[in-house]
């Protein structure tokens, strides 16, 4: 009589875990294509009138494909959203989240309806204090750290190469345009740097604010020079 039971619980489970694990790898390969997109359909808009869930709901699902992405190895796996989610909540790597499952599987395998998220959560407790699992259980938070920061520098690099070279660019062409505009007249001995005023020249240094064209004439030669910023 127990076999039976016990048959029969494992065989509902079984037959709820495939229908869920339709449902989630269905959801998430049409997400994934963004074949909504072509549709003309928004994300929100589109996860409503497919399945009737809400954008929340769908990312929900999203994360329970990951779970179960890295559980394809077990026979039993989670059979609805919330337990997914509280697997994910407690673990930080595939290796984790496969030891927290196995241990919870080889515990219940002729009972699985009875895990749910609170013993999800003893159960890590209890691998994380565990020294056999330190190892797995517990991760080096200041090497990760130091490995997000790196990643945050150099985002910031880049997009300060990119800026610094939009900006480059535009000076570059700013200055082509500014010289074809301000020719010199040197018969007249005056500058003419396309502003309402003149800048006549004498043997000295001719200082003119540094935001415009970077040259001045002597009387003596008539040659250009470059210009002394103040």
């Amino acid at each position: 009589m127990d076999k039976i039971i016990t048959y029969n619980n494992i065989y509902n489970y079984i037959e709820k875990q495939k229908q869920f694990l339709i449902q989630v790898k269905s959801i998430q390969y049409d997400i994934t294509k963004k074949d909504y997109k072509k549709q003309g359909y928004s994300f929100t808009d589109y996860v409503k009138s497919k399945w009737n869930i809400s954008k929340a709901q769908a990312y929900r699902y999203l994360i329970s494909a990951k779970v179960l992405d890295q559980l394809k190895e077990f026979d039993i796996l989670p059979n609805y959203e919330r337990l997914c989610r509280s697997l994910n909540s407690v673990t930080e790597t595939p290796q984790q989240i496969k030891l927290l499952w196995g241990t919870i599987v080889k515990r219940y395998r002729n009972t699985p309806d009875n895990i749910n998220s609170s013993m999800i959560s003893k159960v890590w407790k209890e691998l994380y204090n565990d020294k056999k699992y330190f190892h797995i259980c517990h991760i080096d938070k200041k090497f990760n750290d130091k490995i997000e920061q790196t990643l945050v520098n150099y985002s910031r690099r880049i997009k300060s190469k990119q800026i610094n070279s939009k900006t480059n660019n535009s000076s570059t062409n700013n200055k082509i345009n500014t010289s074809s505009k301000n020719k010199a007249s040197l018969n007249n001995k005056i500058i003419d740097y396309g502003i309402s005023e003149a800048v006549y020249q004498t043997n000295e240094v001719c200082y003119v604010p540094a935001f415009q064209p970077q040259y001045i004439v002597s009387n003596d030669n008539n040659q250009f020079q470059n210009i002394i910023y103040y």
